[in-house]
């Protein structure tokens, strides 16, 4: 219940808090108490431009009429973020204040993109074209290019890239691209001394056959593993491998 005697402190109760402002004016302009300059809460009682439609001319307070986060006079929002994301609308807002980044999130777009040739300073981003080459490969970016090769004997030094000629042979091989040249005589390189190079038969299990000369012998096969109810082996040499399982057990 509110004081029979109240006792004022300019325009509020100290003991029940009820309040006496009195504005001045009775209509547009009325805004402000004469006595403690409290601000009329009632919009109407406020006097707005044509242009400013929610800030008071007089008292400059802002009264919006919101639709959810967004003021439907003038259009001002008042989201509230929490990593760009508002909790009430769920509107995602990020902040890209320069470049494709979000100042605050971090989160990336596609477009806005600060470029450096072929290369984004903010997000990494990459585009083919204004490479800065050096040889074959662009410092910036990484990228490689089949022309302006660095050529080292057989290797290009920029990308690593081989060429069949001007190889360092060692016998058979060479020892910068590790390719081959074996003289096969039969199925013995003349050169370095190498002999079969023994794949698996496709036609007869348990038989590997010579790449070079056709020749064929029975695999040198070496268990795995053995068991009651079956085994497992594997060759040597050729790596065929073969397995049974005992269906009586």
């Amino acid at each position: 219940m509110g004081c029979i005697f109240h006792k004022w402190n300019r325009c509020i109760c100290q003991k029940c808090g009820a309040t006496r402002h009195r504005y001045e004016g009775t209509n547009y302009g009325s805004c402000i108490c004469v006595k403690c300059s409290h601000i009329n809460p009632n919009r109407d009682a406020h006097k707005f431009g044509k242009r400013n439609t929610c800030t008071c001319m007089k008292c400059q307070k802002d009264f919006h009429v919101w639709d959810g986060c967004v003021c439907k006079l003038c259009g001002k929002a008042n989201h509230e973020l929490v990593n760009c994301v508002c909790r009430k609308c769920h509107k995602e807002i990020h902040f890209y204040l320069e470049g494709c980044k979000c100042m605050h999130c971090g989160k990336m777009r596609d477009g806005g993109h600060l470029w450096d040739g072929c290369k984004c300073t903010h997000c990494g981003e990459k585009r083919d074209e204004s490479h800065l080459w050096e040889g074959c490969k662009c410092t910036r970016c990484g990228k490689k290019r089949d022309e302006g090769h660095l050529w080292k004997g057989c290797t290009c030094t920029g990308c690593g890239k081989t060429r069949d000629e001007q190889h360092d042979w060692d016998k058979c091989e060479c020892r910068k691209c590790s390719k081959t040249r074996h003289n096969w005589d039969g199925c013995v390189c003349t050169v370095c001394g190498k002999v079969h190079d023994w794949i698996p038969s496709h036609d007869r299990k348990g038989v590997h056959v010579c790449q070079i000369c056709n020749k064929s012998e029975y695999c040198k096969m070496v268990t795995l593993q053995i068991r009651r109810d079956g085994g497992a082996w594997r060759c040597e040499i050729c790596g065929y491998y073969e397995s049974e399982m005992n269906m009586d057990w």
